[in-house]
């Protein structure tokens, strides 16, 4: 678990609908030793966008690992892993 600030609501803000786009590209833009990062789906409304009006397409080409959005990690468990590699943009 990687714990940031938020930069747009401040360290005391910790509820995962409120975590931004920008706050994310931050922490995880330069990590290497990760094979796949869930984001709380709460986190990015029904256009696809973060608080901050950043997409999470635009989050997940900006990752050097694949990125998907999760309500809680049973719907990422229970399915295939070779889908769910294929469809967050892995190889």
């Amino acid at each position: 678990m990687i714990r940031a600030e938020n930069s747009l609501f401040g360290s005391g803000v910790t509820t995962a609908g409120l975590l931004v786009g920008a706050d994310m590209r931050r922490e995880l833009g330069g990590r290497t030793d990760l094979d796949l990062v869930l984001i709380p789906a709460e986190s990015i409304n029904d256009d696809g966008l973060f608080l901050d009006d950043d997409s999470f397409d635009a989050l997940r080409s900006a990752l050097p690992m694949p990125v998907l959005a999760s309500y809680d990690f049973v719907d990422v468990l229970t399915g295939d892993v070779d889908e769910i590699m294929a469809g967050a943009g892995a190889a």
